[in-house]
């Protein structure tokens, strides 16, 4: 349920939280059809941290390196500190040790930021071989189930990533704009219910002292009559 602070808000024309506008399924749903057609993980992140969609599929990679001491620290690392950035107006794209690459785009509404989403981790196409620090990562990596692994990441061109990311926020964006519209549609029918309701009881309180009024002119005027 809303706090009175997010209901004024609304009622303002303003939003506060992606979460208060934006249904988890709607945004999940949008990432779902992404992820089919581009084959690359996103997540949708509130401006809160809140995580409101993760659609995925754990990688071969990812999974290896998670048996490996340092492989399973490092892998960590990266992911909480790719979900903690906030890109105030441009992309981030942040690298990671295995030679994946992260972008985290903004989210914006009313020239303000509300949230975030990250696609990724995927390979730029532009990278033939896995780095040296994928390689010497921990002291027992085996290098060719790694290059094995590595190979089987998603790959796209970093152009392509670019212009698939603004189509996913641009239908995002349209998404919070609609469900805002929505929320604020509904925000306003209940304060017009509240404020007939008030007019309502303030006309029967009028009604109601009328009455009384009337009902002492009634008794004074059988007191003068008799």
């Amino acid at each position: 349920m809303q706090d009175q602070t997010n209901v004024a808000d609304i009622m303002m024309g303003d939003v506060v939280r992606l979460e208060d506008v934006l249904s988890r399924d709607s945004v999940t749903s949008v990432c779902k059809s992404f992820f089919g057609l581009f084959g690359l993980p996103v997540r949708v992140i509130s401006h809160e941290g809140d995580l409101l969609a993760d659609v995925h599929r754990d990688q071969p990679l990812c999974n290896y390196l998670n048996t490996l001491g340092e492989g399973e620290r490092e892998c960590a690392r990266t992911v909480s500190v790719v979900r903690d950035l906030e890109p105030d107006v441009e992309t981030i794209v942040h690298p990671c040790f295995t030679g994946a690459v992260y972008r985290i785009v903004p989210l914006e509404y009313q020239g303000r930021p509300i949230g975030r989403f990250i696609v990724g981790p995927y390979v730029p196409a532009e990278t033939s071989q896995p780095p040296a620090s994928l390689l010497s990562i921990d002291a027992g990596i085996d290098a060719a189930t790694a290059r094995t692994n590595f190979d089987t990441m998603p790959r796209v061109r970093e152009h392509i990533a670019k212009e698939i990311s603004a189509h996913l926020k641009g239908v995002l964006e349209l998404l919070l704009f609609s469900g805002h519209r929505a929320q604020l549609a509904s925000t306003m029918q209940v304060a017009n219910v509240r404020e007939n309701y008030r007019e309502l009881a303030e006309k029967n309180e009028a009604l109601k002292t009328s009455f009384e009024k009337l009902k002492q002119l009634d008794q004074l005027k059988s007191t003068f009559l008799a």
